[in-house]
């Protein structure tokens, strides 16, 4: 399965939860996850606190550079988790009704409401908390899929 984590400039919670979601998967080579960006800078590095809170999780995102998604990227993916409802809209106005069927804003997709709040330009404690926030999220997406493939 693959999987993409948007956000707007892919530089704080996408390359965090891709960095996450890797994590949970650990050794599950069925699951392959990418993050991209509506909106990036392309190049830009990882943010340095979205960095530091990462190294405090034990992992790595110093090397990371921002990228924008393409329709490519779009359609290879099998699902797509965006951080906001605004973000899962965005995606489905860009690139129509191939993104519409496997898009979903990552709180909704686990039955949550609400939205990961950005932590961009705030202090390393508003990384942390988005950084919780995500690994608890991904932790319920990585079991609901693993449940959705027992099931079939």
């Amino acid at each position: 399965m693959n999987i993409l984590l948007v956000c707007t400039g892919n530089t704080c919670r996408s390359p965090m939860a891709e960095a996450i979601l890797k994590q949970i998967a650990g050794e599950d080579r069925s699951v392959q996850v990418l993050s991209g960006a509506l909106a990036a800078a392309e190049g830009m590095p990882a943010s340095e606190n979205a960095v530091l809170a990462m190294q405090e999780m034990g992992l790595d995102i110093s090397a990371h550079t921002a990228k924008n998604i393409h329709a490519s990227v779009v359609r290879e993916a099998d699902l797509i988790l965006t951080m906001t409802q605004a973000h899962k809209r965005a995606l489905i106005q860009l690139f129509g009704p191939e993104a519409e069927k496997k898009t979903y804003a990552l709180l909704e997709y686990i039955g949550q409401p609400g939205d990961i709040a950005d932590p961009f330009g705030q202090d390393l404690d508003a990384y942390r908390a988005c950084a919780a926030q995500l690994k608890d999220a991904l932790t319920k997406v990585y079991d609901k899929i693993r449940s959705e493939r027992r099931d079939v």
